[in-house]
């Protein structure tokens, strides 16, 4: 597998733009590429091919001149300079070259190991944060519906103790209910003997009244014959007399009749009489 490392540091300024085609073909698989210019035309590329073994590493670098070198366990390959291969007895020239490449291979190797164990605690973390948020919505639900049954509860809780109060109430109440009832029972006896007195009081006013009535119609009906206003008796159907108006079978009287009738008959203003047979 390959494994492009692009790196800019004080010494180079930055790290060349670069296209892995022509490197792909030669070594294989190219995982990853990773570009950048840097100021005065600098640039550096590191890239590794794990389908070599040992890996080999793959360094372009510019600075006037174009550098490409091709290493394995830190030790130089290949190397050409501005598309001329060098002979491999002239390597050494460039050793302090090889050595900060090397170096800082290995830091970069270094630096990507720690981002890649630290991105795998960040994805465990945030697999973490994500089963404790769902767990806490889960918790924070079931605390929401526990605090409604409290305080349903606490409702029935509270109306039971106020049904009890009342029935307590209700029953003192009807203790004295009770009590007071057989003293009404005792007095209504009284009552309904004295409403006797005044029944038997009240009958024989009644049966005064009923005589006053008789001698009132009568002579009412005597009056209404002796005026013409009917032949007799037997001919008087209907009559209504009260403090507006004199009606005789059907027919409305005149006013002085009216009058007449009403000063005689009708004992106060708003008292009446009506007789239909």
């Amino acid at each position: 597998m390959q494994k492009i490392i692009v790196h800019s540091s004080l010494l180079w300024l930055a790290f060349i733009a670069f296209t892995l085609t022509t490197r792909a073909q030669r070594t294989g698989r190219t995982d990853n590429s990773f570009q950048s210019r840097g100021n005065m035309g600098s640039f550096m590329q590191i890239s590794e091919d794990s389908s070599y073994n040992p890996v080999r590493t793959f360094v372009i670098y510019r600075n006037e001149s174009l550098y490409n070198i091709t290493m394995a366990e830190g030790k130089v390959l290949e190397l050409s300079i501005d598309g001329r291969k060098l002979p491999a007895d002239s390597f050494h020239v460039y050793d302090p070259l090889i050595k900060r490449i090397s170096e800082q291979i290995k830091r970069d190797r270094e630096q990507a190991l720690r981002d890649k164990e630290q991105a795998v605690r960040d994805k465990e973390q945030a697999v973490r944060d994500l089963e404790q948020a769902s767990k806490d919505r889960v918790q924070a639900q079931r605390d929401r519906e526990q605090a409604e049954r409290d305080v349903m509860q606490a409702q029935r809780n509270q109306e039971e103790a106020l049904k009890d109060q009342q029935q307590a109430l209700r029953n003192q109440a009807q203790a004295m209910r009770d009590q007071a009832q057989a003293g009404r029972d005792r007095t209504q006896a009284e009552r309904d003997e004295q409403q006797a007195m005044r029944d038997q009081a009240q009958a024989k006013r009644d049966a005064r009244q009923a005589e006053e009535d008789a001698a009132m119609f009568k002579g009412l009906i005597s009056e209404v014959i002796k005026d013409g206003l009917a032949p007799d008796e037997k001919s008087v159907a209907s009559m209504h007399l009260d403090d507006f108006e004199f009606i005789l079978n059907g027919k409305k009287q005149s006013d002085a009749i009216h009058k007449k009738y009403k000063d005689k008959y009708l004992k106060t203003p708003d008292s009446s009489y009506s007789y239909r047979r």
